[in-house]
């Protein structure tokens, strides 16, 4: 979890935004999705760029 510490002005923009998710292909986010809030999904570049298409 340290490092998603770094990375926390990230998820924090993204819960204040109320995006739908974070794209990225850093696994450190992985963390994410073993809490429960904010609850925020990640994506990789390729499943983000077939939604956009």
């Amino acid at each position: 979890m340290a490092r998603l510490v770094l990375d926390n002005k990230f998820v924090d923009c993204a819960v204040v935004a109320n995006a739908k998710f974070i794209v990225t292909e850093d696994r450190h986010y992985n963390e994410l999705k073993d809490l429960d809030f904010p609850k925020v999904e990640t994506i990789r570049l390729d499943e983000a760029m077939y939604l956009l298409l």
